[in-house]
């Protein structure tokens, strides 16, 4: 399943090209996109298996 990017940094922190930006070369910048990214989708997994527990 592919992800999907909500702004710049969601989509360049899973490209190859993050190695060449600056604004990941910090200490856990990388890290932070990423477990926004994650935590977004466990939200979203959960409102999609209640709304579907609502339904049936």
């Amino acid at each position: 399943m592919k992800r999907r990017s909500i702004n710049a940094d969601e989509q360049d922190v899973h490209s190859r090209w993050r190695r060449y930006l600056t604004s990941f070369r910090r200490a856990g910048a990388a890290s932070k996109v990423k477990r926004r990214i994650r935590r977004r989708e466990r939200r979203e997994g959960k409102h999609g298996t209640r709304r579907a527990q609502q339904e049936g």
